[in-house]
Parts: structure tokens; C-alpha cells; sequence
């Protein structure tokens, strides 16, 4: 009952009504630009699993008796939190 009563006092505005603004397009390039940095930071984990997979995978190089392959996976987990995190930070 007093959520609904919240929602009579302080109705919510739609894009129909006078009080909507769009957003300043001077601004908008930083947003874009903020975007496109965290989407740089994202795609780093993914390349460096993605693309140096097929060449490690067909070698029979080992790092200390274990196949390169098996470090590498490991190193990505470490490599993917910390992008997360920075990229968290970039966008807030």
C-alpha cells in the first residue's frame, strides 16, 4: 500500500512529457569515448586467449615439464579479473 502511494505522489516522467531532456550531445563524445576504452580493456583477455591458442596448442614446448598451454590458461584468470576490474573503474 505505500509503495502504491509513493507511486501516486511522485509519478514517473516518460519520454512524452515536456520534462524529458534528451542528453547534451556535447557530452556525448566522452561517454562514446569511455566506451569504447572499457571495450579495449575487455577484449584483452579474449585476444590473449584466443589468439596465441592455436599456435600453442599444436607445439610441443613445455615450461618446467608442462605443456605451455596449461600456464597460459592459468595466467589468463589472473589477466581477466584484473581487466575486469579496470575496466569497472574506466566506466564508474
Amino acid at each position: 500500500m505505500m509503495a502504491f502511494a509513493c507511486c501516486v505522489a511522485f509519478p514517473l516522467q516518460s519520454a512524452a512529457t515536456p520534462e524529458y531532456r534528451l542528453p547534451d550531445p556535447q557530452i556525448a563524445p566522452d561517454y562514446a569515448t569511455g566506451h569504447a576504452v572499457t571495450r579495449l580493456i575487455l577484449i584483452l583477455p579474449f585476444a590473449f586467449l584466443l589468439v596465441p591458442l592455436p599456435f600453442l596448442e599444436r607445439g610441443f614446448w613445455t615450461l618446467l615439464g608442462i605443456p605451455v598451454v596449461l600456464p597460459w590458461l592459468f595466467a589468463a584468470i589472473p589477466l581477466t579479473s584484473f581487466c575486469l576490474w579496470l575496466a569497472y573503474r574506466v566506466g564508474s
